[in-house]
């Protein structure tokens, strides 16, 4: 819905209009509020710090790969590291997409990562589709909104 709401006002106004920029600029700020919100959840969270709460999210009955999340659940420094690389990776948007263009290329492509697992493990579809169909918007903010 926020991608269609963005596009609708990218194409309600003319070419010279700075307004029609207000579209693409709302669906790159919202992209970076959902993932910097999400990282923020987690690290106070102890259950992330601490790792179990990657392998706990694959081990749910209704979107979890249950065989996969015991395994992991073995390897504590594992999830530990993985649950970390995520808050990080996600807590950090903010500052990707004011920095240069290519630690943006690199932090999207760790989204496509990302996302392409939880659809594959998790059966998160929608986000896959969601999220990548907002990367376009997250470029062109990045390049509107940085500092040269």
């Amino acid at each position: 819905m926020l991608l269609c709401v963005g596009m609708f006002t990218y194409f309600l106004f003319e070419n010279t209009s700075s307004w029609r920029w207000a579209g693409i600029l709302f669906i790159g700020c919202q992209s970076m509020l959902a993932y910097f919100v999400s990282g923020a959840a987690k690290l106070s969270s102890e259950e992330w710090r601490s790792g179990r709460g990657i392998s706990s999210a694959l081990t749910t009955r209704i979107y979890g790969t249950l065989s996969f999340g015991k395994e992991l659940r073995k390897h504590p420094n594992v999830c530990k590291i993985l649950s970390w690389g995520l808050m990080i990776w996600e807590i950090s948007f903010p500052f990707m997409i004011l920095s240069s263009s290519s630690y943006v290329w690199v932090w999207l492509a760790f989204g496509v990562i990302f996302h392409s697992s939880a659809a594959l493990l998790m059966g998160l579809n929608s986000f896959l589709l969601a999220f990548l169909g907002s990367y376009p918007a997250v470029l062109m903010t990045a390049s509107l909104l940085q500092f040269r």
